[in-house]
């Protein structure tokens, strides 16, 4: 496992959440936020997902490399807006 990721540059998981919203111990829970650990070697984590039919993402970046994640993001987001008109 030493070199087995020593290509990648990110990680990128889509979790499928409910499609409505759901309770816990009565409250309901409004949103949810995912989170990917960076393994060892990988700047970028982006983790996207669904719950009660909104996409959402998260993106964890290692700062020595990716020194604003927020910018980042907008690049995704902007690249997301593109690939849908």
């Amino acid at each position: 496992l030493k070199h087995g990721s020593a290509k990648s540059v990110a990680v990128i998981s889509n979790i499928r959440g409910f499609p409505f919203k759901v309770h816990w111990l009565g409250r309901q829970i409004e949103f949810l936020c995912g989170f990917l650990p960076l393994p060892p070697g990988i700047p970028i984590g982006v983790c996207i997902q669904s719950y009660a039919e909104e996409i959402t993402f998260t993106v964890t970046a290692d700062i020595r490399v990716v020194p604003d994640a927020d910018k980042f993001a907008s690049w995704m987001m902007e690249e997301y807006h593109r690939l849908r008109n």
